[in-house]
């Protein structure tokens, strides 16, 4: 009976955290200013993270969140490629990369920028172009001092949007 027992509560701790993940086709894209920094959050399953990223993993398929450290040096070259910001045609640069394992074992890369001065804000969701498959998309909210600015979904045929500022 305890072995039973030990086994369906392994299943349900598993079907949760499966439950919990990021889709393999969804990805979200949360870019928040707040006082000097514009922060940039992109968030997606592992599986569309080594899609994304299969160069710079030498085309790993699969890992467990034991072995991340491993490949988070490779995840966080190839994260400042995958979502560039521009200000006035002039592509920005990140002071920090930062690639983390979720509570659901997806995968966030995390871009910090100086705050640009002036808007708009250009946003490329060049990893759509890299994944190339149709279903994907990416949820972009951007956030401007605790207000909502806009939310849309881009796509592979629609993956660059411009989002306004407001002044300071």
């Amino acid at each position: 009976m305890r072995g039973a027992f030990s086994r369906l509560t392994a299943l349900l701790v598993v079907t949760a955290t499966a439950v919990l993940a990021h889709d393999p086709l969804e990805i979200t894209a949360d870019v928040r200013l707040a006082g000097e920094w514009m922060e940039v959050t992109i968030t997606q399953s592992r599986f569309t993270a080594l899609a994304l990223c299969a160069e710079a993993t030498g085309g790993r398929k699969t890992f467990g969140p034991n072995q991340f450290d491993e490949v988070k040096p490779a995840l966080e070259k190839c994260a400042r490629g995958v979502f560039p910001v521009s200000v006035a045609g002039r592509k920005l640069v990140p002071k920090l990369v930062e690639a983390t394992l979720t509570r659901e074992s997806d995968i966030e890369f995390r871009l910090v920028f100086p705050r640009p001065a002036k808007g708009p804000v250009q946003l490329d969701a060049a990893l759509l172009r890299t994944l190339k498959d149709p279903g994907y998309g990416v949820l972009v909210t951007v956030i401007a001092d605790h207000a909502l600015v806009v939310r849309r979904t881009l796509h592979v045929d629609d993956s660059t949007m411009e989002a306004a500022l407001p002044t300071r």
